[in-house]
């Protein structure tokens, strides 16, 4: 688990959708991190690579069951770490919504495995979790393909696009990405039982 992984990038809409729901107990899952709903209806973080359908958003707080974790953060209402059923904050991404990350894998064995280049702008992309770490895998497809890979920014946060430069892995790069399928979007189909 790293604090940030995925983290907002631009929000046209007006801002980012942040939603409550409650937690189930014991989460250890960090800022910046996707997660969830179970059948329950509570947050918990993603398996890794999700599907839509298991995909709610990105959590906005860091339960980290442990106090005094990195990146936990407490309960704003109790001063007390998240407990079972605690109001808890996801960011639920919206049509233009743009997010970023550092993390960037092909193969999904580890991340900057490889390079991205221009050529990787406009591919389908899934999320996936590796050695605790959350990221974006290029070329995801079939179940767990949930976005389109929009940039890929040099260290300064310049679109490589514009700068025409060729990054090596020893570089600082991001990739920016949208998420464009999600479970917020099938809830109504949960409820009904038809999704």
């Amino acid at each position: 688990m790293a604090l940030d992984d995925i983290q907002i990038h631009s929000s046209p809409g007006g801002g980012p959708s942040i939603r409550y729901y409650q937690i189930e107990a014991s989460q250890t899952f960090q800022k910046g991190e996707p997660v969830s709903l179970d059948n329950d209806g509570q947050v918990t973080e993603c398996a890794a690579e999700p599907a839509p359908e298991d995909l709610l958003g990105i959590a906005m707080a860091g339960p980290a069951a442990t106090a005094g974790t990195f990146g936990a953060m407490n309960n704003p209402r109790t001063n007390t770490t998240y407990a079972d059923g605690d109001r808890f904050p996801v960011l639920i991404p919206q049509d233009r919504d743009q997010f970023i990350t550092a993390n960037w894998t092909t193969g999904g064995s580890a991340f900057s495995d490889t390079v991205p280049d221009i050529t990787d702008i406009g591919d389908v992309c899934s999320l996936d979790l590796i050695a605790g770490v959350w990221g974006v895998q290029q070329a995801g497809t079939g179940a767990s393909a949930i976005g389109i890979i929009d940039d890929v920014l040099n260290v300064r946060k310049e679109s490589i696009f514009d700068t025409g430069e060729t990054l090596a892995t020893t570089d600082t790069f991001y990739i920016v990405f949208t998420i464009t399928a999600h479970q917020h979007g099938n809830i109504a189909e949960m409820i009904a039982g038809t999704g």
